[in-house]
């Protein structure tokens, strides 16, 4: 939860409509905080006695459910320039939109980080083809064609 919290707070510090259209951008950053409790998200290994104590009862997991809740409607439902910044599944191309922070469904690709459906790379790691996503195939035929451009233009040239 608390690198989930991290991700949705590099949206949200960015978004000039959270928490209004007319708020500067420390006023941004104090509204993507937890108050008292920031180092939760600033650091993934500090733990308070604080924090020791309410994860045993789980506090903590329901106060960040809770505290990530607005930020989620923020950026999945309210603000279409946070909604934008959706991925497309580089996979099975879906209308879905994926987002870094949903960390249980998504995947990213290890050469470019463009994301996926966690179950679509799982399926297409199972299936014995290869790890790279739609996104770094692409980029491979445009390179290996540019390629073949600049050896034609070479030979012409030659010949």
């Amino acid at each position: 939860l608390r690198r989930k919290g991290r991700l949705m707070r590099e949206y949200l510090v960015l978004c000039p409509n959270f928490p209004s259209n007319r708020c500067t951008p420390h006023q941004r950053l104090s509204a993507a905080s937890l108050p008292e409790r920031n180092h939760l998200l600033n650091d993934e290994d500090m733990v308070s006695m604080r924090d020791i104590v309410e994860m045993e009862k789980e506090v903590l997991v329901r106060f960040l459910t809770h505290s990530f809740a607005p930020w989620i409607e923020h950026i999945k439902s309210k603000c279409i320039l946070c909604r934008e910044k959706g991925h497309f599944c580089e996979l099975c191309h879906s209308q879905e939109l994926l987002y870094p922070f949903d960390l249980d469904a998504v995947d990213a690709c290890a050469v470019c980080g463009a994301l996926m459906h966690a179950s679509c790379k799982a399926a297409r790691v199972q299936g014995g083809r290869e790890e790279q996503c739609g996104l770094c195939e692409r980029r491979r035929r445009l390179e290996e064609s540019r390629r073949m451009e600049e050896e034609a233009k070479e030979q012409k040239k030659e010949g």
